[in-house]
């Protein structure tokens, strides 16, 4: 079998296919590299905004707890039923005195209509109920 040399048209364009398939890859990682480090640089971002938005939400939960410690004691509900219901303990006698209201929740003047008498305390429990739903976090 006789080999047969190459010429010199057929060296010049293998080197000249080498030499592009050569550029194409050097091309294709330069350019996945930078795809790369965009994506990373991306990433770091989003993990910063992460970060500082779990650092928000580490107070808010640590404020929240405090909250829940405060309102579920007694003495806390009691203060704020005599305050904003206008309840009382049995057996405890309130002095009211004249042209003092409570203007944020005003209770309807007593009537003695049964009918009004039950519509007040459904009126009162109601709001009891929205207040500790409010602030006991019941649904």
């Amino acid at each position: 079998m006789k080999k047969k040399k190459r010429t010199k048209k057929e060296n010049i364009f293998l080197n000249s296919i080498l030499l592009l398939i050569t550029f194409l890859s050097i091309f294709t990682l330069i350019r996945l590299n930078l795809q790369v480090f965009q994506k990373r640089r991306d990433l770091e971002m989003q993990k910063k905004l992460l970060e500082k938005e779990r650092q928000e939400l580490e107070s808010q939960k640590q404020e929240l707890e405090n909250q829940t410690k405060i309102t579920q004691n007694q003495g806390f509900l009691e203060k704020i039923a005599r305050e904003n219901f206008n309840l009382k303990k049995e057996g405890e006698k309130v002095i009211a005195f004249a042209g003092l209201e409570n203007i944020a929740n005003p209770l309807p003047k007593e009537n003695n209509n049964n009918e009004n008498n039950r519509n007040q305390n459904e009126d009162i429990f109601s709001r009891v109920k929205k207040f500790l739903e409010k602030f006991l976090f019941y649904k």
